[in-house]
């Protein structure tokens, strides 16, 4: 029944013309009426009492809050302190065992009958290392070409440092 309505050219006639009204209505007051606006005036005696601020310090003083006494809570400073959220000490990491030491192979050179000596870089210092001398604690310089470094140590351990190429040697702290 109702879909025989909705169809029907009479309801169709009867929401087209409600609308045309609605628009009607709609340009005929769309200007409308302003709002009553009027200025204030200051009246001294509207406000009665003012906030008591000087006596809230004393209302928040500790012996004043109920549950907070001088057994309990001892570490509390302030109303706002809190022992809910205790933080968790982790232990102290082990000291460390070994150090790292950055070299970069930069060439080497020979003068005269002399052995070959060995341009490295440590950080930012510059260094000249005959063949055989250590360089680091327990690392010796076993052999240099002019594109690689070998280095040794008493443990039978080999490292090859290329030139120009950074070399990161860990050892152990005496």
């Amino acid at each position: 029944m109702i879909r025989d309505v909705l169809r029907s050219r009479w309801f169709a006639a009867t929401v087209h013309v409600a609308a045309w009204l609605l628009l009607l209505f709609i340009l005929l007051h769309a200007g409308g009426r302003h709002p009553l606006y009027r200025e204030a005036r200051y009246d001294p005696t509207a406000v009665s009492s003012l906030v008591p601020v000087a006596r809230l310090e004393g209302l928040l003083a500790a012996p004043n809050v109920a549950g907070t006494n001088s057994t309990s809570a001892p570490a509390a400073r302030s109303v706002f302190d809190t022992t809910y959220f205790i933080p968790q000490t982790a232990p102290p990491p082990p000291p460390p065992t070994t150090r790292k030491v950055e070299l970069t192979y930069l060439g080497f050179f020979r003068t005269g009958e002399q052995t070959p000596r060995a341009l490295i870089r440590f950080g930012d210092a510059l260094a000249s290392v005959p063949v055989g001398a250590p360089v680091v604690t327990n690392w010796h310089i076993a052999a240099v070409t002019t594109t690689s470094l070998t280095l040794t140590n008493s443990g039978a351990q080999t490292n090859l440092c290329a030139l120009n190429a950074k070399l990161v040697l860990e050892i152990p702290l005496q």
